[in-house]
């Protein structure tokens, strides 16, 4: 969602953000495909004309209402209210969990990123916005997303939060680093 919101206000397009943000939402929340940005929030989108992925009879039950409700309604109650964006590059580790160390790593699929690094260090890593994670007196918490016995520790997961990492290039990564430096 940071990327898209990103890429709607650099194009100068911030009133498609909202249907873009919903479509991500959409994709990640029910692991199907979304409508096209220009069909979100229509009062009469139903379920049964839309990609067939999204087809009631290929969704859990219980999430076919959550759906319908979440690409029809325009509730504040129902979006997802993110924090402003300023001084985002003195918030690591990012992610509700603190499971991605950096800007730069938020920005990599989530089979690339760190399953474990250490935390606690206040030594600020400029090149990819975050801060050192490397084990020391200073940063003696050890994260980690797998045990031992590699079974996912619960509430450490990073592997969600992918919205076409992918398909960034290197030099895609590094401008938006740099971008959101400044904000």
């Amino acid at each position: 969602m940071l990327a898209t919101a990103a890429v709607g206000a650099i194009i100068g397009e911030p009133g498609n953000v909202k249907a873009l943000v919903k479509e991500g939402f959409a994709r990640a929340a029910f692991a199907r495909q979304a409508p096209a940005a220009t069909t979100l929030g229509a009062p009469s989108l139903d379920l049964n004309n839309l990609v067939p992925e999204l087809a009631p009879d290929s969704i859990e039950p219980d999430r076919a209402g959550l759906l319908q409700s979440c690409l029809t309604e325009d509730s504040p109650v129902l979006g997802y209210k993110w924090r402003p964006l300023s001084g985002i590059w003195a918030t690591a580790p990012y992610l509700h969990n603190g499971s991605v160390a950096s800007l730069y790593e938020l920005l990599l699929p989530p089979s690339q990123r760190k399953k474990d690094f250490y935390v606690g260090s206040r030594e600020f890593v400029p090149e990819h916005v975050g801060y050192n994670i490397d084990p020391s007196a200073e940063n003696s918490f050890h994260f980690r997303v797998y045990d031992d016995a590699k079974t996912p520790i619960q509430g450490n997961f990073n592997g969600g939060h992918d919205y076409g990492n992918a398909g960034f290039s290197e030099e895609d990564r590094l401008d938006l680093v740099e971008y959101m430096k400044g904000l």
